[in-house]
């Protein structure tokens, strides 16, 4: 259980920074690829404790923040 609650954590926090990214001005693909990874952390289906045990954390998080550091033109067009 202590192991699944732990990749609940993780997600929740790729979830936040992803809400993050909402208030950015971005591009139709930008938002369609936000839309995939929000929903695949956070899926229609509940979670269980089985399915977080099965969750590909590390892949996830790994396009999550492929997808946040292609967002860096939008701080640098800020400046």
């Amino acid at each position: 259980m202590g192991e699944a609650l732990s990749v609940l954590r993780q997600i929740h926090e790729k979830l936040l920074l992803l809400k993050a990214a909402e208030t950015l001005p971005l591009d139709h693909g930008e938002r369609e690829r936000l839309s995939e990874l929000q929903l695949h952390l956070a899926p229609e289906e509940c979670w269980t404790e089985e399915r977080l045990k099965e969750f590909p954390l590390a892949d996830t998080s790994r396009q999550v923040s492929l997808f946040l550091t292609g967002l860096r033109r939008h701080f640098t067009a800020q400046n």
